[in-house]
């Protein structure tokens, strides 16, 4: 309104005319000021401000002329309310504006069109919303059977076992009023139109009839994640920038305390009820629970979350596609984590990524990382892909989706709620994204997809100017988000084949657009929720007639009375279900179920757009705008930026932090992205939603929806073309394909695409490693028809409590999921066939690689993935003692970062871990893809092997031959009983081949091409040879790791003579009718034939019987006895000759009647172990005159038959001695007492010797480095290497020093075990020393364990903590319901901040959970610190809370480790800044021993007071409750009690003191 200051003018000129002239008389009515006038408007009229008596009249106002005059705020010149200036001249108030005017030709706010009439029918209807299609009138309409008063649907039972719904039936693309739809009683739609009576089954159906019902689709939540039921708090007016805000704390913003994912079986059914009762069939949920809903991420075989019967692939639902999970943000490049490659995604199954969720420019640079832009990047926008959230995205990227057929799933409620702001729909709809919704989850979203449902309707109304009609947003929940879960082949429309998932509404007011009924509906208005034909939900008229003999409870709601069929959907397996009212008192504390469709519900999120909160960071990031949603004149959309400056007035599109100060325009033509018809330019071609791929093939046509196949190639004819059907066998549901490891390993080649995401079986498979009850599975030697690439898979089971396959059982695979996890492809929820189909099979020979080959990266790493391979003669290059990791490389000191292989933990882990230096001859393992990185993963000490021993020997120094003539093609021994050997230092842990060569191959040759193999275990192998030509000596040469020894072997002709060499004894001192036993030695060996002759002279002395004496072939010796003669004189002397051919040997031969005795023979009795020797010494009761040959005999046990031990036959005591040895050998398996004898003559002397097996021996002592504190106790475990005896086995225990402390004398290993507890009290003072266990029974049987007794100083410790507890009544068990007490004994006060509470599951290699105590943390003198988790139900206020930081196992088998670290706290186990460490349950790395058992649901673990507390003093109101929680031995199970009930205390608690 324009001001006129025309009477002022008027004044002020009269009055300068005034004063410019003399005064004339006075004259009221001549125009002119004279006098006392007050004024003179030159006539005598009253009413027009100046009366007939020139006096001043009040001015009267005319409203509406335009001009502001006296008495009015404003003036627009017209007469209309609400356009800023009332009718009565009045500013508008708020509630007074009127942002749209219907039928002026101009589109407004809140208008889908203006044509500037008020005719319907038009394309643009009387109320500026864009005409609907009509709905096709069925010729039966108005005759369909009317329901009764107060009822929305009649049930008529038929006949038969089919149902016809009659109604107002919601398709796709058109509207049927009184159309029918026939459901078979598979639960299959078999005619969907306005008159089925001419299918089969359709006379004798149970009719439905619904005159005043919409039957649609049922609902498809295409977002949630239903396994957190935390219910919303009351609104706040922070706002966050990125997911990361609320999630992590980044950028100074509040962390969103979101509860845990654990949720009970029955809060899970009762969250998937509370989606039903909104008639939703079938969810996106990454959880819940089988029955009720449709999980569409389930797989076919899932036994805990379930698809319910349709047999779709799995929709690839994922969280954290950059793996960010940890809350990382970049404004540029890719370096998040491993990102999801697009080989992970099944051609046959949705991708849903969350992607984008924030406004800043963090979360529009994750879209770029998954759509190929940049460095690192990967390329995921695929048809079949449907990015969630897409929140921070401008229209450029938003074409680049279109482009792909890439799709949006959309969760506003939740953006709204959290970010103040959404998705840019209206441009995503503009370029031809299709659009889906989802609820994201209870705390920031919808309770059901209604209420979400309602917030997209009322964003469309209030802010996006109805860009959608009501049939868009209705497809938005049920054909889109089947077409986006690429379900439609089955869901998400009303259509002949389809699954009869319906749900029915109440028409209500909404005939003129029947999909409104469905937008505006609440839970009382649906009349019918039908999965599968089968009903869940409904009217109690309706579900009564339809539910057969299922069981059903009625459920009041909002005045009327529901039935709900849930016994049957929560039964599992024989455990019966529950009733309604039995699932409802299970869930007493849970959210609400429902709330009246006229009640909001309780702390439900808000939908209004709004980013105005100053704490405790501004709304204003970055030039962003500020905004509270509320729409004005100035500002139509509330998008906080007046219309004269907002590149889009009527659409919603405020300026966000990453559009950097200017609302987004992409192509800069002053038109903002959201409101532009072309955002991208002047050429404008949106992308078609219902062609997602591309390919010219309608997508509920196309036979690979989501891969471009224009030929629509079907090989094996399935239905499925070959572009997106990895299954080369007909498999028309995709349910089950039978396959080899190879089919799942190798790079598929085009046209058909990998087996991820495929439910498969394996008919065989041999396991070759198993961790936990997971393992590796290679295909067996028989079947390795294609080498080892791509022969071996990583498999997990169904379910951690399945039983674990055996390493070399060789087992069938009947079902389980191909998953690409991180790059390795793994086969998930498998489940195997009971019985092994062959057990104790040898594993495949490893595959010799280098390092190089298959590091990450390597050229074989990706075909040997999973496969046994070994590398050899390799130096450990680098140590990872956090990650309990080392590289290896053939070359000493190369760059571990750029050679060798990574050696990993995943089986077994060496301790210590060698050192940087370290050689092995033998790395072996399984090659493993893990943390993206190619490593191999031993699996027991055996498979790391350090350098081979030495070689110490080859051969005899003693002259060694080998004779022609044999036949000796593989290989002969040399002749005699010490054969030709190579030997090494040690025992090996596996076969070690020496190289022996000859330095004469034409003369005599190595067999086996010269490779000598010892055997592991063993130190020697015999070298074998094959003779070519006669030689007197061919040298060989033996080889090991640059060690070389030498040895010679004499090659004998075949019938090459021997000579002798030697008699003896020499001189024979006997006695007349005596015995001596002699000895003639040859040269060489002798041949065949050979013989001796004996002569002695005079021959009076006695005789030598069976002469000439025959020489066993290649013996280098003959023995014969000569027996004195009894007439012989003691003064006779003579001599003994031996001949062969030209040569002879001779002894003397003289007689004494002094003939030494055996006077004993020692030691005896003498136990030897089966296997080993024993020497014994031969004692003569004299000193021999000769050589004294005595002879040698075993005597075995009495009635015994078996081998009990050899000895030679006799043994010498030389002339001038008194004794002699010999070695007896006792037989492997003898047993029992017997003996060994020796005779000389007349006299003989037996030794008692017992043959039996080793004793047991000790072989550890556990722990075996022990420090407590003075005058605590630790139990120390010895352990035998087998099971003790009859009686026991005695361990005689010593201290050293004595005065260390206490243990008993002796401690006693009960017969048929193997293990013993010690226990240890340390005494007063602080010393070092050792506790020694040994016994003398078996050499070598002492252990020996290092004991420091110290006093700590006063530390920050754990005093209590729960890994568990009950629901909010004391009752059920909440896995989240944990808490971490801290207590100081310290006479000072500590700042926590930056200190850690961390947590490890029980065998964890690292801490993987880990909480920074934030700033201003501080705990008092003897006082309290509490930290609870986000589940924390406890009355105790919590000091700190960790939300999910940390998830402590609680499992009744289970547990893990808790432990209090100072700032700069790594995840490594033996990081040196940790104070305080905590195992429970199985924990494997505790402080000592960890503690068991678990505690109990409602109880805790409480650390001592003292020494001498106990689980009855530390209660509530024992001796030690009030004295503090500060004993640390160092030793978790003395140091803790298991608490009933849990007392937890924070900073405000008392101080406490011993």
């Amino acid at each position: 309104m324009r001001h006129h200051p025309r009477h002022v003018l008027a004044l002020l000129t009269t009055g300068l005319l005034l004063f410019s002239a003399c005064a004339p008389p006075e004259e009221c009515g001549n125009s002119r000021l004279e006098g006392k006038e007050q004024c003179d408007d030159g006539n005598t009229a009253n009413g027009d401000g100046c009366s007939k008596s020139c006096t001043t009249e009040s001015a009267q106002a005319v409203c509406g002329n335009g001009d502001k005059e006296v008495g009015e705020a404003c003036d627009d010149g017209n007469q209309v309310d609400g356009d800023g200036c009332q009718n009565n001249c009045s500013i508008t108030t708020p509630d007074q504006e009127v942002l749209a005017v219907c039928g002026n030709g101009t589109r407004e706010i809140s208008e889908a069109c203006d044509d500037g009439n008020k005719t319907d029918g038009d394309g643009c209807e009387s109320t500026c919303v864009a005409t609907r299609p009509a709905a096709e009138q069925c010729p039966g309409a108005a005759s369909l059977p009317q329901p009764a008063a107060g009822e929305t649907c009649k049930v008529i039972a038929g006949t038969g076992t089919s149902r016809l719904y009659l109604g107002v039936v919601l398709m796709d693309g058109k509207t049927l009023a009184g159309g029918q739809v026939l459901v078979d009683d598979k639960g299959l739609i078999q005619c969907s139109a306005c008159d089925c009576s001419s299918q089969a089954g359709a006379d004798t159906a149970t009719k439905i009839s619904c005159p005043q019902g919409v039957i649609s689709p049922g609902l498809i939540n295409a977002h949630d994640h239903i396994s957190y039921q935390k219910g919303p708090e009351a609104g706040k007016a922070e706002r966050y920038e990125h997911r990361h805000d609320w999630r992590k704390g980044n950028n100074s913003h509040t962390v969103l305390n979101s509860g845990s994912s654990s949720s009970s079986d029955d809060l899970a059914r009762w969250a998937e009820l509370r989606h039903v009762l909104s008639g939703t069939t079938s969810m996106v949920g990454s959880g819940g629970i089988t029955g009720l809903l449709r999980e569409l991420t389930a797989d076919s075989f899932s036994t805990r979350i379930s698809q319910e019967g349709l047999r779709e692939m799995p929709a690839f639902f994922q969280t954290f596609p950059l793996d960010d999970s940890g809350g990382k943000e970049l404004e540029s490049g890719c370096s998040y984590g491993t990102l999801d490659r697009p080989d992970a995604i099944p051609p046959l199954s949705a991708y849903l990524p969350h992607v984008s969720e924030g406004i800043e420019t963090s979360a529009r640079n994750e879209f770029r990382c998954l759509s190929g832009e940049g460095s690192g990047s990967q390329d995921l926008m695929k048809p079949n892909t449907a990015i969630i959230h897409g929140i921070g995205l401008t229209a450029t990227e938003i074409g680049k989706m279109a482009e792909r057929g890439t799709g949006l799933i959309w969760s506003p409620r939740s953006n709204i709620s959290l970010y103040g702001d959404t998705a840019m729909v209206t441009a995503y709809k503009q370029l031809g994204v299709n659009i889906a919704l989802g609820t994201d989850w209870l705390q920031s979203g919808s309770m059901n997809i209604l209420r979400e449902l309602q917030c997209a309707n009322y964003l469309n109304q209030v802010h996006y100017s109805q860009s959608f009609t009501d049939e868009e947003l209705w497809r938005m929940v049920t054909a889109n988000a089947a077409d986006l879960t690429e379900t439609s082949e089955k869901l998400g429309r009303i259509a002949p084949g389809k699954v009869a998932d319906l749900a029915i509404f109440k028409l209500r007011s909404f005939a003129y657009s029947p999909h409104r009924a469905v937008i505006e509906a609440g839970t009382e208005d649906v009349v019918l929720t039908v999965r599968g034909g089968k009903p869940l939900y409904g009217d109690k008229n309706v579900v009564d007639g339809l539910k057969g003999a299922d069981a059903c409870d009625d459920m009041p709601m909002c005045g009327t009375t529901k039935a709900v069929c849930v016994k049957s959907e929560t039964a599992a397996g024989t455990t019966p279900g529950k009733t309604f009212a039995e699932l409802k008192t299970a869930n007493s504390s849970a959210y609400e179920l429902f709330f009246c469709r006229n009640t909001l519900p309780t702390n439900e999120p808000t939908c209004t757009p709004q980013r105005s909160g100053t704490a405790p960071v501004a709304a204003s990031v970055n030039g962003s705008t500020v905004y509270t949603g509320s729409r004005r004149l100035a500002d139509s959309d509330g998008d906080g930026i007046a219309n004269a400056a907002d590149n889009c007035p009527i659409i919603f599109n405020p300026i966000r932090p990453m559009d950097n100060g200017k609302q987004a325009d992409s192509d800069n033509d002053g038109m903002g992205d959201a409101c532009d018809t072309c955002p991208l330019g002047t050429t404008c071609t949106a992308g078609n939603p219902a062609d997602e791929d591309g390919d010219g093939k309608a997508t509920l046509a196309d036979n690979c929806p989501g891969v471009a196949n224009a030929d629509q190639a079907d090989t094996d004819g399935d239905g499925r073309g070959d572009a997106c059907d990895a299954c080369r066998t007909k498999n028309p549901d995709d349910v089950l394909c039978a396959v080899s490891i190879y089919d799942l390993k190798k790079p598929a080649v085009a046209p058909f695409p990998s087996f991820v995401g495929y439910t498969i079986t394996i008919p065989k498979g041999l396991v070759t490693a198993v961790s936990g009850n997971d393992f590796f599975l290679q295909v067996p030697d028989e079947d390795r028809t294609a080498g080892a690439d791509w022969s071996s898979v990583y498999v997990f089971q169904s379910s951690t409590s399945a039983p674990a396959p055996k390493v070399g059982d060789v087992i069938t695979i009947t079902n389980a999921v191909l998953k690409n996890f991180s790059g390795q492809l793994q086969l998930n929820d498998a489940f195997i066939a009971a019985t092994p189909v062959e057990s104790s099979k040898a594993l495949p020979a490893p595959v010799l690689v280098t390092p190089d080959e298959v590091r990450t990266g390597g050229p074989r790493a990706a075909a040997l993935e999973g496969v046994l391979v070994e590398v050899n003669d390799v130096f450990v290059t680098k140590v990872d003692s956090g990650f309990g990791e080392f590289v290896v490389d053939t070359t000493k000191g190369s760059d571990p970062a750029a050679k060798g292989l990574a050696v990993d933990d995943y089986f077994y882990k060496p301790s210590p871990l060698p050192a940087v230096g370290t050689e092995f001859h033998r790395v072996r393992g399984i090659l493993n893809w893990r943390n993206n990185a190619s490593k191999l993963e031993p699996v027991g000490a055996n498979d790391l092997l350090g350098p081979q021993p030495a070689l110490v020997a080859f051969g005899s120094t003693s002259e060694q031959f080998i004779r022609l003539g044999s036949t000796c093609d593989a290989g002969c021994s040399i002749i005699g009983a010490t054969k030709l050997r190579v030997t090494i230092a040690s025992t090996y842990g596996d076969d070690v081949v020496v190289d022996v060569a000859s330095t004469d191959r034409g003369v005599l040759e190595v067999a086996g091409t010269g490779k000598v193999v010892i055997p592991a275990g063993q130190t020697s192998a015999e070298v074998k040879l094959i003779p070519r030509a006669r030689s007197a000596g061919v040298k060989l040469l033996a080889s090991l790791r640059g060690v070389d020894l030498e040895s010679t072997v004499r090659v004998l002709a075949i019938d090459e003579a021997a000579t002798l060499k030697a008699l003896t004894p020499d001189p024979v001192v006997t006695a007349p009718g005596f015995e001596a036993t002699l000895t003639a030695t040859l040269d060489i060996p002798a041949p065949t034939g050979t013989s001796v002759d004996v002569i002695v002279t005079p021959a009076t002395l006695g005789t030598v019987a069976s002469l000439p004496l025959s020489v066993t072939p290649d013996a280098t010796s003959v023995r014969f006895t000569f027996l004195a003669s009894r007439d012989a004189a003691l003064t006779d002397t003579g001599t003994i000759t031996v001949k062969l051919g030209a040569s002879e040997v001779s002894s003397q031969v003289s007689f004494t009647d002094a003939l030494p005795k055996v006077e004993s023979i020692s030691p005896t009795p003498v136990t030897v172990f089966q296997g080993t020797t024993q020497t014994f010494t031969v004692t003569l009761d004299k000193v021999a005159e000769g050589d004294m040959v005595v002879k040698l005999a075993v005597v075995p046990p009495t009635g015994s038959t078996a081998a009990f031990g050899t000895l030679p036959d006799t043994m010498v005591v030389p002339m001038g001695s008194k004794s002699g040895t010999f070695v007896f050998t006792a037989d492997a398996a003898g047993t029992g007492t017997g003996g060994v004898k020796a005779s000389l003559g007349t006299s003989e002397r037996t030794a008692s010797v017992t043959v039996r097996a080793p004793y047991p021996k000790i072989v550890s002592i556990s722990p075996t480095t022990a420090r407590l504190i003075p005058h605590a106790s630790r139990k120390f475990t010895v352990t035998l290497d087998k099971n003790a005896e009859a009686g026991g086995f005695i361990v005689t225990l010593a201290l050293t020093p004595s005065t260390i402390g206490s243990v008993p004398a002796t401690v006693t290993i009960p017969v048929d075990t193997k293990t013993a507890e010690v226990t240890f009290k340390a005494g007063p003072s602080d010393m070092t020393g050792k506790l020694e266990a040994s016994n003398d029974l078996a050499p070598g049987s002492s252990v020996s364990a290092d004991i420091v007794v110290e006093s700590l100083p006063p530390h920050l410790v754990i005093s209590e903590f729960a890994p568990q507890g009950t629901g909010a009544t004391g009752t059920g068990t909440v896995a989240t319901n944990e808490f971490i007490e801290l207590y100081n004994p310290t006479s000072e006060e500590v700042d926590l901040a930056g200190w850690v509470v961390q947590y490890k599951s029980a065998t964890g290699t690292s801490y993987s959970g880990s909480f920074p105590l934030p700033a201003g943390a501080k705990i008092a003198s003897h006082g309290y610190y509490l930290v609870v988790s986000g589940g924390y139900l406890g009355t105790v206020t919590g000091d700190a809370n960790y939300v999910t930081a940390l998830s402590m196992a609680a499992g009744a088998t289970g547990g893990g480790h808790v432990r209090l670290g100072k700032p700069g706290t790594t995840s490594a186990i033996d990081d040196p800044l940790v104070v305080d460490t905590v195992g429970y349950g199985i924990g494997n790395s505790p402080e000592g021993v960890a503690i068991t058992p678990m505690a109990a649901v409602a109880g805790s673990f409480e650390r001592k007071a003292l020494v001498t507390s106990t689980v009855d003093t530390m209660a509530a109101g024992g001796a030690d409750a009030a004295k503090g929680n500060g004993y640390d031995s160092n030793d978790n199970s003395v140091d803790f009690v298991l608490r009933a009930t849990r007392d937890p205390q924070n900073s405000a608690s008392p101080t406490e003191q011993p």
